[in-house]
């Protein structure tokens, strides 16, 4: 059987520069439709 691969510290560093300010504005507007969603079927709920 062959050693176990050590991990490569290398690797690793490659994600200390990404930037993840579109992950947080694509989440952002994916939680900002839920919640007027909620609010629609919420005002539907009062309404009948």
């Amino acid at each position: 059987m062959g050693e176990p691969q050590k991990k490569n510290q290398a690797h690793v560093d490659e994600h200390d520069g990404i930037d993840l300010r579109g992950t947080l504005f694509g989440v952002g507007v994916v939680g900002f439709v839920i919640i007027i969603m909620w609010f629609g079927v919420w005002s539907l709920f009062l309404s009948r």
